[in-house]
């Protein structure tokens, strides 16, 4: 049996805590979603909201100051757009982005797709593959889209 302590190594606690740190340095944004992970998050919500006709959700995920261009160069306010959207006028049935880029600029995000289309516009059904810029900003510590350019892509 053991009397004394056994010896320790006077620098093993300092060096415990820096590879403790490292680690942690290491690990951490791999928990936290990245910036631009989480525009793209908001981007897929407001898409799957619009799908299911929720539009409650897609008024919240909407900037107050909203410019929305569609590709027939028709520009709507977020009143207009909801408005059109509620009344039945405009139904989405589907929202497919393809490859996106998202930049995050602090509290800004920039989306640059391409997305394909389907919706029904006063009854008639619209196809499109549309090049696409979208612009959201971080209010309130949540993402909402402020504007929305798009851009017809020609049949080849």
């Amino acid at each position: 049996m053991l009397s004394r302590p056994l010896p320790t190594h006077a620098g093993l606690p300092s060096l415990a805590r820096a590879a403790f740190a490292l680690l942690l340095l290491a690990v951490l944004p791999a928990l936290r979603a990245a910036p631009a992970d989480d525009v793209l998050a908001a981007e897929t919500a407001r898409a799957d909201a619009l799908i299911r006709a929720d539009y409650d959700a897609v008024e919240r995920l909407l900037g107050d100051d909203l410019t929305y261009t569609h590709s027939t160069a028709v520009l709507d306010t977020k009143a207009a757009f909801l408005e059109s959207l509620r009344s039945g006028r405009l139904r989405y049935q589907q929202v497919q982005h393809e490859e996106p880029k998202v930049r995050v600029l602090g509290d800004v995000g920039i989306i640059n797709s391409t997305v394909r289309i389907v919706a029904v516009n006063r009854g008639q059904e619209n196809r499109n593959h549309l090049r696409v810029t979208i612009v959201y900003a971080k209010r309130d510590g949540r993402w909402q889209m402020v504007a929305w350019q798009s851009t017809r892509i020609p049949a080849t």
